[in-house]
């Protein structure tokens, strides 16, 4: 069955039992789903309960969702670990207001360069980035210096474009790994 039609399949089941959330966000095909924004309103509660840690990895969101989660009150001033899995070509803008932030792993495949904003997190200790298109660190990695590790798993790996000032300040605690996606 193709991908789309299994989105809306799973969109109605959910609709008639209560089921299906977590299989319907896992699909790429969902994001284009008329339903969605209907199914986003259920998972929307489950996602603001901790205000100190937000773990939306098994949800596939749009660029546009994790903006506005990443926006959300709850977060100001008490986000300290972010796992998050979305689709787009750029990280969410708002991430970068969370400065109390001491973890991130993110999920996104189609993401291109992670942005120099990335220096205004100077709390941040683990920074674990998966993207298949990722294509060169900034220099502001060098701003953070409680960062202990930092690993990067992309189609590039240690081809990625790194400065030698980033791999030199970051010795022993960067990781550029070569990932398969599909």
């Amino acid at each position: 069955m193709p991908e789309t039609e299994f989105s809306q399949m799973l969109a109605a089941h959910f609709q008639r039992s209560g089921e299906g959330l977590a299989e319907f966000f896992r699909l790429k095909a969902s994001l284009n789903n008329p339903s969605r924004e209907t199914l986003i309103q259920a998972i929307w509660p489950k996602l603001l309960e901790r205000a100190h840690y937000l773990d939306a990895r098994q949800y596939l969101l749009s660029g546009e969702e994790a903006e506005r989660l990443l926006n959300e009150p709850v977060f100001r001033g008490n986000l300290k670990r972010l796992t998050l899995n979305f689709s787009g070509a750029a990280f969410p803008n708002a991430m970068f207001q969370h400065t109390t932030l001491n973890e991130i792993e993110l999920y996104c495949n189609d993401c291109l360069d992670l942005p120099e904003a990335t220096g205004s997190l100077t709390r941040l200790k683990v920074l674990w980035v998966n993207s298949r298109d990722l294509r060169s660190l900034p220099d502001a990695l060098v701003a953070l210096k409680t960062l202990k590790r930092a690993s990067f798993a992309t189609a590039a790996g240690p081809e990625i474009s790194v400065s030698e000032t980033v791999k030199t300040a970051l010795e022993g605690r960067l990781w550029l790994q070569k990932a398969s996606f599909q």
